[in-house]
């Protein structure tokens, strides 16, 4: 059941991307982490070669059925760091969003520094790596209750995220309400999560140390500033010398 205004996102975030990758002239892209493979499908309609991956089957059963309509897309399914190969070679670009790096590093079996010399093992010289995770310098504390939102069938449903950073890491807990009109309200939380904080000097190193040379920072899709103690997140750019 559809709780994201996928029109609204799309078109927050796809021409930034779009611009970044049409600056340098790219045309084959990963999406690492596509989940639904939205943005992919969109980005593939725009004139680029998508793949998209994603661990969870689940997760791109819809991908699955829009990339037959489509010879500029496809989608693979597995996890790029115990199957490296699955991310290809050559790639002029992978973009990853919605903090997936940041769940991937936080992983008790990944080591940030594998994580990012994959990455740019897959690219050309000159190839770039986009993405967009949580601010570490400054991370998030307290409760985000989201908007209501409604599908098609009526069920309502509100999000209460509680955040709290405990030294390195950031400890998360997700609560989700959801109720019909004059129904009884239902409960569904998630086991209790750490995502691993790493500061934006800790993040250059380990890219510095993966091959990457030139690095852009912004806040969000509007481009704006990228300011360690007061943003929110973390979008990020780093480009392997030619």
């Amino acid at each position: 059941m559809r709780s994201i205004s996928w029109e609204k996102r799309l078109a927050s975030e796809i021409p930034f991307i779009t611009k970044i990758f049409r600056e340098r002239g790219y045309r084959e892209i990963v999406d690492l982490g596509c989940g639904p493979g939205r943005h992919a499908k969109a980005l593939s309609e725009m004139g680029f070669s998508v793949t998209g991956i994603d661990s969870q089957s689940s997760m791109a059963e819809f991908a699955l059925k829009e990339a037959k309509r489509s010879e500029s897309l496809q989608y693979r399914v597995g996890n790029f760091m115990t199957n490296p190969e699955i991310l290809g070679k050559e790639r002029d670009a992978i973009y990853s969003i919605g903090n997936t790096l940041m769940i991937i590093w936080s992983d008790e079996s990944t080591e940030a520094p594998d994580l990012f010399r994959g990455l740019s093992g897959a690219l050309r010289p000159g190839g770039a790596l986009f993405f967009q995770v949580l601010n570490s310098d400054s991370p998030r504390s307290g409760y985000v209750v989201s908007n209501i939102s409604k599908d098609e069938t009526g069920l309502q449903r509100i999000s209460i995220k509680h955040f709290l950073p405990i030294n390195e890491w950031l400890h998360t807990h997700f609560l989700t309400l959801k109720w019909y009109d004059s129904s009884q309200v239902t409960k569904e939380e998630s086991e209790p999560g750490y995502l691993r904080l790493l500061p934006v000097s800790e993040l250059e190193k380990l890219m510095v140390n993966a091959g990457f040379s030139e690095f852009h920072f912004w806040e969000d899709y509007q481009g704006g500033n990228f300011n360690p103690q007061t943003s929110d997140s973390l979008l990020c750019v780093a480009i392997k010398p030619v």
